[in-house]
């Protein structure tokens, strides 16, 4: 079973009989008895014996030995002929393929850097950490301020190519294959040749089948994780599953559903599981309420485990028997909001606790937008374009979009409710580049109720309102609720922060405004807010 479809497998009897598939062949895996009798004790004699190699395999490579051999070898034997096109796997082959891993991993860290070279000159200078510093996105902002605090060595304000490279060099340091079982297969060079052969894959398999040994080595090393799944209604992973961990603090857009209430803001992050044969259990934690959008090759996911203990969780894109939410403190690692080595390492040790088995991967961002499942590429929401009335404000800066460009419009616009439009979209823009993400309730896979908000959070509810004529700026840039509203937004504190003038015969909304205040604009009266004068 791989990604939820059955796939009819037919092995011929010999090589002469093996059918062309796409590009590669398929092999038998088994011999047939005779065979395997006659080359087993020649091989053996002459190369090592597989039963001696047990103990420097992979534990994910004895685990799926013991679970299913001849999916094992299969796969194997398919994973060779992408790597070596004349199906010998050697040493020399394996590292070019890792090289080329190697090489397109060190080109995505260098990436990161090149993006914020904004003339090409294959550096980063003062002006340009200024510009991104005022008007470049969050990733971009916590990129350069991390950069210019650690890379410039020499202390003159810029990046240069030289301390670029030494920084992707540094974190190529840490830099760990993906899949290494190529390299267990290695171990089945039976003849000694340096090189290994369908042939060899389909007997050494068979005889490590057969070992009690392998048996003894595929057992769980905890006895007691069972009972702890058990209790943290968390599924075990299959022998072949990919184990992967994700975490962050909150995804990169608004979304249109509520998980905790309507004064809380709901954000949207998106899971796209990227196409290949085994099965991958994914396990996501996050410090803000997130709906979990999973895309792509969806039957992949095995299991989906997410954290609601800390805070609430939904699913999109799965059925609700894939999806596990945990409710229990501890079962699961708290969020992890950057991609700190420390805080990784700790959470993949306390997960492999938990489900007594490897955890391939661990990522973690502060916020998520796309992440890719199993290889954890994270890709932010690009900023929207400039909107359709022409002005966006930036750093407290007003601009109107001409056929040239940008052009600043000095003092703002003399309108207060365009001015705070602007201001308002800018903002939003920044901290949520996905903008407003919109699902159906009953697509939302949860443990409490998914609802629609009425006012949707944060400046996208502000908008939403001024759109309805319900909210208009002051020249003083405030926020008067000229007619009724339901509620106040969610989330209307750190950037979001205002103050909001209750206009004559108004009725006070429901919900919380949180930092904001609320003045009556009639009395001129603090009325409501928690940092309200005494």
């Amino acid at each position: 079973m791989v990604g939820g479809h059955t796939h009819a497998k037919v092995v011929p009897e010999n090589l002469a009989d093996a059918k062309p598939v796409g590009c590669l062949m398929r092999f038998p895996v088994f011999l047939t008895l005779a065979a395997s009798l006659v080359a087993t004790p020649v091989l053996a004699q002459d190369g090592v014996d597989p039963i001696d190699v047990i103990g420097e395999l992979s534990r994910r490579t004895v685990r799926q030995l013991a679970h299913d051999p001849r999916e094992f070898a299969e796969h194997a034997i398919r994973q060779v002929f992408q790597v070596a096109a004349d199906g010998r796997l050697t040493a020399a082959a394996l590292g070019t393929t890792e090289g080329l891993n190697r090489a397109r991993a060190r080109a995505r860290i260098l990436g990161d850097f090149l993006e914020l070279d904004l003339d090409g000159d294959l550096q980063i200078d003062a002006a340009e950490i200024a510009r991104i510093e005022a008007h470049g996105n969050a990733t971009a902002r916590q990129t350069v301020v991390s950069a210019r605090v650690t890379l410039d060595a020499d202390g003159d304000g810029t990046l240069s190519t030289a301390e670029i490279v030494s920084a992707v060099s540094e974190k190529m340091e840490s830099y760990r294959p993906h899949d290494t079982a190529l390299r267990d297969i290695l171990l089945f060079d039976m003849d000694g040749d340096g090189s290994v052969t369908p042939d060899e894959i389909g007997v050494a398999v068979r005889l490590l089948a057969q070992s009690p040994a392998l048996a003894r080595a595929a057992r769980l090393p905890q006895a007691g994780a069972g009972k702890a799944m058990g209790a943290c209604n968390m599924p075990t992973p299959s022998e072949a599953a990919e184990v992967v961990f994700v975490s962050g603090y909150a995804g990169d857009a608004v979304s249109n559903i509520a998980l905790s209430g309507f004064d809380r803001v709901t954000t949207s992050a998106e899971l796209e599981i990227e196409a290949g044969e085994g099965p991958v259990y994914v396990v996501a934690t996050a410090w803000t309420p997130v709906i979990w959008e999973v895309t792509g090759a969806v039957d992949r996911v095995e299991a989906f485990v997410g954290n609601v203990h800390q805070s609430r969780a939904g699913v999109v894109g799965l059925n609700k028997q894939r999806v596990h939410l945990v409710t229990t403190k501890g079962c699961l690692p708290d969020y992890l909001k950057a991609a700190d080595n420390a805080a990784q390492l700790g959470a993949q040790k306390l997960l492999e606790r938990r489900l007594g088995r490897d955890v391939e991967r661990v990522v973690s961002f502060y916020d998520m937008g796309r992440v890719a499942v199993p290889s954890g590429d994270h890709h932010l929401s690009p900023i929207p374009d400039p909107p359709e009335d022409g002005i966006y404000a930036q750093s407290g800066i007003y601009y109107r979009m001409t056929e040239t460009g940008p052009e600043e419009i000095r003092g703002g616009p003399d309108d207060p409710t365009t001015a705070l439009r602007a201001r308002v979209r800018g903002e939003l823009n920044r901290l949520y580049p996905g903008g407003v993400v919109a699902f159906a309730e009953g697509d939302v896979v949860t443990l409490g109720q998914a609802r629609s908000y009425d006012v949707l959070p944060h400046g996208a509810g502000i908008l939403q309102l001024i759109e309805a004529g319900a909210l208009r700026g002051t020249k003083d840039r405030r926020i008067l609720i000229a007619e009724p509203i339901a509620r106040f937004p969610a989330g209307m504190s750190g950037s979001f922060r205002t103050t909001f003038l209750l206009g004559e015969g108004v009725p006070l909304p429901a919900g919380n405004p949180q930092q904001s205040e609320v003045w009556d604009a009639v009395t001129g009266r603090c009325i409501l807010g928690a940092l309200c004068p005494q």
